[in-house]
Protein backbone atom coordinates (compact mmCIF):
# COMPACT_ATOMS: atom_id res chain seq x y z
CA UNK A 1 0.00 0.00 0.00
CA UNK A 2 1.21 4.01 -1.02
CA UNK A 3 1.93 6.03 1.49
CA UNK A 4 0.55 9.67 1.30
CA UNK A 5 4.32 10.88 0.94
CA UNK A 6 4.55 8.78 -2.21
CA UNK A 7 1.28 9.95 -3.40
CA UNK A 8 2.24 13.37 -3.48
CA UNK A 9 5.77 12.45 -5.89
CA UNK A 10 3.40 11.39 -8.29
CA UNK A 11 3.61 13.32 -11.76
CA UNK A 12 0.19 14.31 -13.49
CA UNK A 13 -2.75 16.67 -12.68
CA UNK A 14 -5.80 16.58 -10.13
CA UNK A 15 -8.96 16.98 -11.11
CA UNK A 16 -8.96 20.52 -9.27
CA UNK A 17 -6.47 21.77 -11.18
CA UNK A 18 -8.15 20.66 -14.89
CA UNK A 19 -11.32 22.27 -13.28
CA UNK A 20 -9.42 25.79 -12.55
CA UNK A 21 -7.88 25.44 -16.04
CA UNK A 22 -10.72 25.21 -17.80
CA UNK A 23 -12.99 27.80 -16.41
CA UNK A 24 -9.79 30.08 -17.08
CA UNK A 25 -9.40 28.91 -20.42
CA UNK A 26 -13.31 29.31 -20.62
CA UNK A 27 -13.08 32.99 -19.16
CA UNK A 28 -10.33 34.40 -21.34
CA UNK A 29 -12.07 33.27 -24.39
CA UNK A 30 -15.21 34.36 -23.34
CA UNK A 31 -13.01 38.16 -23.18
CA UNK A 32 -11.87 37.68 -26.38
CA UNK A 33 -14.94 36.88 -28.33
CA UNK A 34 -17.15 39.94 -26.54
CA UNK A 35 -14.19 42.16 -27.87
CA UNK A 36 -14.17 40.65 -31.47
CA UNK A 37 -18.29 41.30 -31.69
CA UNK A 38 -18.26 44.05 -30.41
CA UNK A 39 -15.66 45.66 -32.36
CA UNK A 40 -17.77 43.79 -35.26
CA UNK A 41 -20.73 45.75 -34.12
CA UNK A 42 -18.70 48.77 -34.45
CA UNK A 43 -17.71 48.07 -37.74
CA UNK A 44 -21.00 47.80 -38.93
CA UNK A 45 -22.52 50.92 -37.43
CA UNK A 46 -19.64 52.90 -39.17
CA UNK A 47 -20.56 51.15 -42.51
CA UNK A 48 -23.90 51.87 -42.02
CA UNK A 49 -23.33 55.55 -41.07
CA UNK A 50 -20.99 56.47 -43.94
CA UNK A 51 -23.03 57.62 -46.39
CA UNK A 52 -25.48 59.67 -44.11
CA UNK A 53 -21.88 61.21 -42.86
CA UNK A 54 -20.57 62.28 -45.48
CA UNK A 55 -24.28 63.70 -46.87
CA UNK A 56 -24.32 65.70 -43.32
CA UNK A 57 -20.36 67.26 -44.03
CA UNK A 58 -21.69 67.91 -47.68
CA UNK A 59 -24.86 69.83 -46.60
CA UNK A 60 -23.05 71.73 -43.80
CA UNK A 61 -20.31 73.25 -46.42
CA UNK A 62 -22.92 73.99 -48.53
CA UNK A 63 -25.24 75.93 -46.44
CA UNK A 64 -22.02 77.74 -44.30
CA UNK A 65 -20.92 79.03 -48.29
CA UNK A 66 -24.32 80.40 -49.08
CA UNK A 67 -24.89 81.61 -46.06
CA UNK A 68 -21.21 83.73 -45.86
CA UNK A 69 -22.40 84.45 -49.43
CA UNK A 70 -25.54 86.45 -47.90
CA UNK A 71 -28.11 83.79 -49.28
CA UNK A 72 -30.47 83.78 -45.45
CA UNK A 73 -33.75 82.55 -47.36
CA UNK A 74 -34.55 79.23 -46.20
CA UNK A 75 -36.53 78.06 -49.29
CA UNK A 76 -33.13 78.80 -51.08
CA UNK A 77 -31.35 77.32 -48.72
CA UNK A 78 -33.49 74.49 -48.76
CA UNK A 79 -33.13 73.72 -52.56
CA UNK A 80 -29.32 74.37 -52.35
CA UNK A 81 -29.07 71.74 -49.77
CA UNK A 82 -31.55 69.53 -50.52
CA UNK A 83 -32.68 69.50 -47.00
CA UNK A 84 -36.20 70.66 -44.93
CA UNK A 85 -35.32 73.70 -42.75
CA UNK A 86 -36.62 73.33 -39.19
CA UNK A 87 -37.12 76.48 -37.25
CA UNK A 88 -35.60 77.40 -33.91
CA UNK A 89 -33.92 74.09 -33.99
CA UNK A 90 -36.66 71.65 -33.00
CA UNK A 91 -35.21 68.82 -35.00
CA UNK A 92 -38.34 66.28 -35.01
CA UNK A 93 -36.83 62.38 -35.29
CA UNK A 94 -37.12 61.74 -39.55
CA UNK A 95 -37.78 58.90 -41.67
CA UNK A 96 -34.91 57.54 -42.39
CA UNK A 97 -32.28 59.04 -44.97
CA UNK A 98 -34.14 62.58 -44.33
CA UNK A 99 -32.09 65.25 -43.74
CA UNK A 100 -32.89 68.88 -41.89
CA UNK A 101 -31.13 72.05 -40.39
CA UNK A 102 -31.24 75.27 -39.10
CA UNK A 103 -28.94 78.37 -38.52
CA UNK A 104 -28.20 81.04 -36.11
CA UNK A 105 -26.37 84.27 -36.69
CA UNK A 106 -23.90 84.60 -34.74
CA UNK A 107 -23.13 88.59 -33.16
CA UNK A 108 -19.81 89.96 -31.42
CA UNK A 109 -20.36 93.45 -29.70
CA UNK A 110 -23.62 93.44 -31.31
CA UNK A 111 -22.43 93.02 -34.89
CA UNK A 112 -23.32 89.70 -37.17
CA UNK A 113 -19.87 88.25 -38.05
CA UNK A 114 -21.15 84.89 -38.93
CA UNK A 115 -23.81 81.88 -38.88
CA UNK A 116 -23.81 78.56 -36.66
CA UNK A 117 -25.45 76.50 -38.97
CA UNK A 118 -27.03 72.77 -37.61
CA UNK A 119 -27.59 69.62 -39.55
CA UNK A 120 -29.32 66.55 -38.54
CA UNK A 121 -29.14 63.55 -41.53
CA UNK A 122 -31.00 60.59 -40.64
CA UNK A 123 -29.30 56.98 -41.88
CA UNK A 124 -31.12 54.14 -42.98
CA UNK A 125 -32.34 53.37 -39.18
CA UNK A 126 -33.69 56.60 -38.62
CA UNK A 127 -30.94 57.13 -36.03
CA UNK A 128 -29.29 61.14 -36.66
CA UNK A 129 -25.96 62.03 -37.80
CA UNK A 130 -25.81 65.63 -36.63
CA UNK A 131 -23.56 68.04 -37.52
CA UNK A 132 -22.31 71.75 -36.06
CA UNK A 133 -20.33 74.43 -37.72
CA UNK A 134 -19.86 77.63 -37.95
CA UNK A 135 -19.08 80.24 -40.81
CA UNK A 136 -17.92 83.79 -40.87
CA UNK A 137 -19.50 86.42 -43.14
CA UNK A 138 -17.45 87.82 -46.52
CA UNK A 139 -16.25 90.94 -45.60
CA UNK A 140 -17.69 93.93 -47.48
CA UNK A 141 -15.49 95.13 -50.38
CA UNK A 142 -15.11 99.18 -50.36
Amino acid sequence: MRTPIAMRKRAGVTLVEVIVATAVLVLVTVVILSSIVGSLTLVNRSVRNEPSAASAEKMVDTLSSALSDGITDSTELENLAGATYVADGAFSPGLPTSRQFYFTTVSEAGEDVGYAVYVNVYDSQGEPIALRAYGRLAPVQP
